[in-house]
């Protein structure tokens, strides 16, 4: 599953930065300029390992939770 998150970067790339203690501040992630952060990080992959429906779910997924409906 590709879910596009460009609108959520800026609270992403916020939430990154508030966890210093998980993440070294020059580090290479918050090293990236805006630009690059969005071309590397407006996509999140998931992979579907289990799924509660009576059929194989169409892949790709829609959305996140289909798997799970």
């Amino acid at each position: 599953t590709r879910i596009d998150i460009t609108k959520h970067l800026g609270a992403k790339r916020r939430a990154i930065q508030a966890h210093a203690t998980q993440i070294k501040s020059d580090g290479p992630l918050l090293s990236l300029s805006e630009q690059d952060y969005i071309d590397l990080g407006a996509v999140e992959q998931y992979r579907l390992v289990a799924h509660r429906l009576p059929s194989e779910p169409a892949l790709p997924e829609r959305d996140l939770f289909e798997g799970l409906r």
